[in-house]
């Protein structure tokens, strides 16, 4: 790399490191005592399983991948669990000199810095004008995705953001110039993609196939006008005749009041209530089917061992690379182990609007509560989508309007539809109203694996990547075909939009402070933890099939003691069978709703059993119950709880008055704080 390409390099990585403080701000003051964003729900998963690897590898020097801290005393593997082990690991090497709190901070702040570099070597990549890449960067790791990410509490789930942008750059080199060297660094960072978030991989999966279809276009799709018969015409009269009473029939029940689809009811009755939404989109379908003559046509030139090398060789070292974790995900779930939710055509969650994508952004300082103020006022709901940012839409759309013939930039725009279609989830959605129109998100759903996906919204950050990456492209246009002075004054007006677009809002800043009580729990040689209310999740669905909470794991980190039963999302199916099979714990769980506390208690421990309902205790801080854990001599504590405690798992600890008289937490609850 000449010397001035290199200045510029480094000149951009210092620019996303200054930006990425900023944006941030002002956590670099309070780097070890608090965390970007709240630290409860999916936050804490994220701080629970950095945490979780250095304490395996250091403390239990046990398998990183199995945990027996949550679903006490059965444990849970973590294969499929919404895990990061590459944080883990890069989080082990920093713990050694740092806490959880500045590992956590800097391995988010790094990944900012990476994504916008990320998409910088891309374009430089792609000849695009430096002003218009860095400009393109600050588009991918600033946006208001990520901005919502802060403010919400994101965490892990956007921490391998910067690993995106490096696995699009290395297998589209590999697909450019057709090296074997590309095709390597596109599966170590396909490799580096899974070890941050699997939810990402299987997307980058889903890339490869993607790519080839676009960039080589082996099937046509060509869709004519039929000529006109009357009994053509009669069949098209009486199918809209139908569709408009399957239409009155769905305006219906929209002004019933839609359910939310969160988990509630059979097949029979929501199968029963989209039907007339299901009639009426089919009828639509019949009627173009009616219209047009669709012809398929496949170009087998095109599938050959050039055009296949490039995507086989990345594929090929990747399945090198990861034979052991291959071989894991394929033994658990052919074991039964992993497998979709009780209920996978539900689609996964629930649809997103698509009308928020293409508002200025409700988390901006000057008008974001203004918006949100409107929203709630005119019942819009706005609140449950992001935006995509009006200047980056503005620029593809200039790109769109002045196409040029570059089939990079025509796959980037068709990568955009794609992913945006993939984000609004199982079905259309507008404004509130369901149309229940299938998206394709709803089939890749039903397929192997992607059962674990909850909902599309985990693929806008790659909507946000093309988008850079037409915002770069559409710049750098831009510039070449003004003057150089007044490209120069382009570049500098569309940084300055960028920055008034995107300046973020003063963070809120919190401390991960547990309370006390857990700081004391620490200290107890041994024991597990029941926490009231108890339960477990399984594909985020509790035992009801009702969407299940994500509670807070920070105690976890403090007291370092099992806890019965588990609120970690995309478990092992089996795990979550078995604990539904034991009669002891759902007992417990039994008590929760009003029912008899399980004999075996003891009385000092029947005594601390809240008498509320099930639906009250969800409004609660969790109370908390030690449990005597067998010692075994010369081995780690969690790793043999499960084999050490067949006869009678939950055996109460009888001296829990013991307990009361010391610290005097009788029924105490936790700060919520």
């Amino acid at each position: 790399m000449k010397s001035g390409k290199l200045l510029r390099h480094l000149l951009a990585l210092v620019g996303y490191a200054l930006l990425t403080v900023f944006f941030c701000r002002p956590i670099s003051s309070h780097l070890s005592t608090h965390i970007i964003g709240p630290c409860g729900g999916e936050s804490s998963v994220g701080l629970w399983s950095i945490w979780h690897f250095d304490y395996a590898v250091k403390v239990l020097h046990s398998n990183p991948f199995w945990t027996d801290h949550q679903y006490w005393p059965y444990g849970a593997n973590l294969i499929l669990h919404n895990y990061s082990p590459a944080a883990g690991l890069l989080g082990t090497l920093l713990m050694s000199a740092l806490n959880i709190e500045a590992t956590y901070n800097l391995l988010f702040m790094s990944s900012l810095v990476l994504a916008g570099y990320g998409v910088f070597l891309l374009l430089m990549d792609w000849e695009v004008d430096w002003k218009a890449a860095f400009a393109a960067g600050l588009v991918f790791a600033f946006s208001p995705v990520m901005d919502n990410e802060l403010i919400v509490g994101g965490g892990l789930d956007r921490m391998g953001i910067h690993t995106l942008p490096f696995f699009v750059w290395t297998f589209s080199r590999a697909i450019r110039d057709g090296k074997l060297r590309d095709a390597a660094l596109a599966s170590l960072c396909l490799t580096w993609v899974w070890g941050y978030q699997y939810k990402y991989f299987l997307f980058c999966m889903m890339l490869v196939p993607f790519f080839f279809f676009c960039l080589n276009k082996p099937i046509r799709l060509s869709a004519p006008a039929r000529p006109q018969t009357p009994m053509l015409r009669l069949a098209c009269r009486i199918i809209e005749i139908l569709a408009t009473l399957a239409l009155a029939l769905a305006l219906r029940s929209v002004w019933g009041g839609q359910p939310s689809f969160r988990g509630s009811g059979d097949f029979h009755a929501l199968a029963t209530y989209v039907a007339p939404y299901l009639a009426f989109w089919g009828l639509l379908g019949a009627r173009l089917l009616i219209r047009r003559s669709f012809h398929v046509e496949f170009d087998w030139k095109t599938i050959n061992r050039h055009s296949l090398t490039p995507y086989v060789s990345t594929l090929g070292f990747w399945t090198l690379l990861n034979l052991p974790m291959i071989a894991s995900v394929v033994f658990f779930m052919h074991s039964g182990d992993y497998g979709g939710p009780n209920k996978p055509w539900r689609g996964g969650g629930g649809a997103f609007n698509p009308l928020p994508m293409f508002l200025p952004s409700l988390t901006h300082p000057l008008w974001g509560d203004w918006m949100r103020s409107l929203a709630k006022m005119r019942h819009l709901a706005l609140l449950d989508s992001y935006s995509l940012g009006l200047v980056a839409l503005a620029a593809a759309a200039w790109l769109w309007r002045h196409p040029r013939k570059d089939r990079w930039v025509s796959l980037w725009f068709a990568g955009f539809v794609f992913s945006f279609a993939m984000t609004l989830g199982p079905w259309l959605k507008v404004l509130s109203v369901h149309t229940f129109l299938p998206l394709p998100f709803y089939f890749i759903h039903l397929l192997p694996i992607f059962t674990n996906l909850q909902n599309g919204m985990n693929f806008n950050v790659f909507e946000t990547l093309f988008l850079a990456l037409l915002f770069g492209a559409s710049l750098h246009e831009m510039m070449r075909r003004l003057p150089a002075k007044a490209a120069s004054w382009a570049a500098a007006a569309a940084l300055g939009l960028l920055a008034f677009e995107l300046y973020p809002a003063k963070r809120d800043i919190y401390p991960l402070a547990p309370s006390p009580l857990f700081h004391r729990l620490a200290k107890r040689p041994d024991g597990a933890l029941l926490t009231i209310p108890t339960g477990a999740v399984f594909d985020a669905l509790d035992a009801d099939g009702n969407r299940g909470l994500v509670p807070d794991l920070r105690e976890q980190i403090a007291h370092h003691k099992p806890r019965v039963g588990g609120f970690l999302g995309r478990i092992s199916a089996r795990t979550y069978r078995t604990m539904l099979k034991d009669p002891y714990w759902m007992g417990l769980v039994a008590a929760q709703s009003g029912g008899e506390v399980p004999p075996a208690l003891p009385p000092a421990t029947r005594g601390w059993w809240p008498t509320t309902s099930r639906k009250s205790m969800s409004r609660i801080s969790s109370w908390t119950l030690p449990i005597r854990l067998p010692r075994s001599s010369g081995q780690s504590q969690a790793g043999n709880c499960a084999r050490s405690t067949k006869k009678d798992p939950y055996d109460f600890m009888s001296a829990a008055e013991k307990h009361h008289n010391a610290t005097g937490t009788h029924g105490h609850r936790p700060d919520p704080t």
